[in-house]
């Protein structure tokens, strides 16, 4: 098998990231017929087989559907939130992931109530808005850090905070020390941890508490943390899991696989053209079946170097 045309890769990458890059490096080819690859940004331009050059990064074939594309534009006239060159360009980015798995049923807000429900969030009612890259104004409250979150869910008695992770680690930065308190006055309002905010470890603890609190003041609240993953990533689920260890009430986190995601997408689904988007979804990031052989090449010709 002919490996260049699916472009450069790194293999000093971890696994995971070898096995997504290489699966997005045959989706541009097999699929998206995009035989030239792109690079990383300049000055430090890398070339590599899972990232858009600039003439298919501007047909927009990054997102799955109408809907993501125009609720990535819309989002970008928002203002900062959204990294325009990795969104466009990147094959891997959580964001694009994001957009593409949500934007659809924030277009169909009847959908997306059958999705919560399904996740086993019934309890917070009807969706009534979807905001992806949310952070809402509140500096007046003293929240100085810039914490945002994937997407968020306002829904009839409540919200849903979305945190997706594609082949990305947890956050290892700590909230500022200036937003402690903010962190603490809304613990006491909300209830929302066992603990201080501040005591927290690293990581998955401190970057889930963070968006917990954001969608627990917009919702007024403790709201749900929807936690996705992708199902080669062992990782970060197990990071996610220890958030349970300092909430509350530990119900309100799930910790769902993409593949089960796609599953509920495509079990409420209520026409050809929503099953149609989640057949995209499922050849872009789970049909690695078709990418095992020149995955294996790569990682052949990876060890005999």
């Amino acid at each position: 098998m002919e490996l260049d045309i699916y472009g450069p890769q790194r293999r000093a990458d971890p696994k995971l990231l070898r096995r997504i890059r290489a699966h997005q490096s045959w989706y541009r080819v097999e699929v998206l017929r995009a035989q030239e690859w792109g690079a990383t940004p300049p000055p430090n331009a890398r070339e590599m087989g899972s990232i858009l050059s600039a003439k298919w990064a501007e047909k927009g074939v990054n997102f799955t559907s109408r809907e993501a594309l125009a609720a990535y534009r819309e989002r970008r006239l928002i203002g900062w939130g959204v990294e325009p060159y990795r969104c466009e360009h990147y094959l891997t980015s959580s964001q694009t992931l994001t957009l593409n798995l949500f934007a659809p049923l924030g277009n169909d807000l009847g959908w997306l109530t059958r999705v919560l429900s399904a996740l086993g969030m019934a309890e917070v009612g009807r969706a009534e808005n979807l905001q992806i890259e949310h952070q809402p104004s509140l500096r007046s409250a003293g929240h100085l850090d810039r914490t945002i979150a994937d997407a968020f869910v306002g829904t009839s008695y409540g919200g849903v905070v979305i945190e997706t992770k594609l082949a990305d680690q947890f956050s290892k930065r700590k909230a500022s020390v200036g937003a402690q308190e903010f962190y603490e006055l809304a613990n006491s309002k909300m209830r929302i941890w066992r603990g201080r905010q501040s005591s927290f470890e690293k990581g998955a603890q401190d970057q889930l508490s963070r968006l917990h609190a954001l969608g627990s003041l917009i919702s007024d609240v403790p709201a749900h943390v929807l936690f996705v993953h992708h199902p080669l990533d062992t990782k970060s689920p197990l990071g996610a899991e220890r958030y349970r260890d300092v909430m509350e009430n530990p119900e309100l986190l799930h910790v769902i696989d993409l593949g089960r995601l796609i599953d509920v997408l495509r079990d409420t689904a209520r026409s050809s053209r929503q099953r149609s988007q989640v057949d995209s979804l499922y050849l872009r990031y789970l049909a690695t079946g078709l990418s095992d052989g020149i995955f294996e090449e790569m990682e052949a010709v990876r060890l005999s170097v």
